[in-house]
């Protein structure tokens, strides 16, 4: 059983992403230096931006999912926006980036736990789907190697983008902390997970489903590259995004299906409606905002929707995808006879 079919779902949750890292790795360790960002625009476009809009697009449609998650539909976007709309005037008013960099923090630091929840959520459906799901003692290995790469990735990003500047004491400190943390943190975050993995397969008698297994392999090759070359960061979110578009997706294709839409039908307009939503996120609306707001204010606008949508997408992506919820079964795996019922 699968989401999509065998092969598209092992491609597209980390498949494709472990060939390309490797192989850029591998050709050329210097790859993607210099302006990374203007490189990735395209892409960011077609895949990172649509994969946010995939989130809203499934809380927002339904009354009912709006009613049964309150706080992500609403108290929390409600509080950031707050946040987000000060962070602007302090900046723009009283010339203090302090809220910006703080709600830039809280992103950078929260996508370490997005990422590694992300990889587990995978691990599980996937597990699930094959009619043996990972139990108690499996699970915990395997999520304590998750939080151990989890605390890896938020040691790197205060040392990308705090930590940083020409040396001093503090920032010679941190660098140690971050290479020991590289050195010991990644390769111990694998232990742990192969060990749970093992158990597992020793208990179902069989290796696991590729599907089970790309997840977890993908994120630690993900890890490995952005130690190497912390430009891989680009590389890194369109990796994700293409994993979560996976899901979404069949959840519109489930969807169409009650309402008779076939299911090509119902991918062109998953994929019209994300596109469109992500240029007039990302694009059209900081500019008419910025329009209306002070001479200059632009850029700090468009950084503050950022941060408000990655912050507000991590919290909502955390509450509807919980597998154990009969709901979120229903619909992800009602294409499978009998799979929302299952246990």
């Amino acid at each position: 059983m699968s989401i999509i079919n065998p092969t598209v779902d092992t491609v597209a949750i980390g498949g494709l992403s472990i060939l390309v890292l490797l192989f850029l790795l591998s050709v050329e360790p210097s790859w993607n230096q210099g302006q990374p960002a203007q490189r990735f625009v395209i892409l960011t476009a077609l895949l990172n931006w649509p994969h946010f809009m995939a989130t809203y697009a499934l809380m927002y449609r339904s009354s009912d999912t709006v009613e049964r998650y309150p706080w992500a539909s609403k108290w929390v976007p409600a509080l950031l926006g707050a946040a987000s709309v000060a962070a602007v005037v302090l900046q723009v008013v009283f010339e203090s980036g302090i809220a910006t960099q703080l709600l830039s923090l809280v992103a950078g630091a929260y996508l370490a736990w997005h990422y590694t929840g992300q990889a587990w959520g995978m691990m599980a459906s996937f597990s699930y789907l094959g009619g043996a799901g990972i139990q108690d003692g499996e699970r915990t290995w395997v999520r304590s190697g998750l939080r151990v790469l989890l605390a890896w990735h938020v040691i790197w990003f205060l040392h990308i983008f705090v930590f940083r500047g020409p040396p001093n004491g503090i920032i010679e400190t941190f660098n140690q902390i971050y290479s020991f943390a590289t050195y010991t943190l990644i390769p111990l975050g694998a232990i742990l997970g192969i060990i749970g993995l093992v158990q597992y397969r020793n208990r179902i008698g069989r290796t696991p489903s590729l599907q089970v297994l790309v997840p977890f392999a993908a994120i630690v090759v993900w890890y490995c590259a952005m130690a190497i070359n912390p430009f891989a960061i680009f590389w890194v979110q369109l990796s994700h995004a293409l994993q979560y578009l996976l899901f979404p997706m069949r959840v519109e294709i489930n969807r169409g299906v009650t309402k008779n839409r076939s299911p090509f039908r119902s991918v062109a307009l998953f994929v019209s409606l994300a596109l469109g939503l992500s240029l007039l996120v990302f694009e059209l609306s900081p500019r008419v905002l910025a329009w209306v707001a002070p001479a200059g204010s632009y850029a700090v606008i468009k950084v503050a929707i950022g941060n408000f949508i990655n912050i507000h997408h991590y919290f909502a992506d955390g509450v509807l995808w919980k597998i154990s919820n009969p709901a979120v079964r229903k619909e992800l795996f009602s294409h499978l006879r009998g799979a929302e019922t299952a246990n």
